[in-house]
C-alpha cells in the first residue's frame, strides 16, 4: 500500500487524515509505505516514511491512497 501525503502536517485535519490511513493499514495488517511531498519531508516524522521519490515507489505499489491530485493519473499510467 502506497500512502501519498501531500498535505501540510502542521494542519490538524491533514495530520489526522494521514494518521487515520496509516492506523487502518496497521490494524488490517497491510504493509504500507508513506510517500511525502518534498516540501513536507523534513517536517513529517512517522513510521514507514520512505526517503524515495513517489515515482520510484509507485511501480511496486498494489494500491494507492492519496488526496485528490495528479498522482492518480500517474498511478493509472503506471498500471
Amino acid at each position: 500500500m502506497l500512502v501519498n501525503f501531500k498535505g501540510d502536517i502542521e494542519e490538524p485535519a491533514d495530520r489526522q487524515a494521514i494518521e487515520a490511513v496509516t492506523a487502518a493499514c496497521a490494524k488490517l495488517g497491510l504493509a504500507y509505505v508513506v510517500s511525502v511531498h518534498p516540501t513536507m519531508f523534513a517536517k513529517v516524522d512517522m513510521p514507514n516514511k520512505s526517503p524515495l521519490d513517489f515515482a520510484q515507489l509507485l511501480p511496486d505499489a498494489l494500491a494507492l491512497v492519496t488526496r485528490p491530485s495528479t498522482t492518480v493519473y500517474e498511478a493509472v499510467a503506471c498500471g
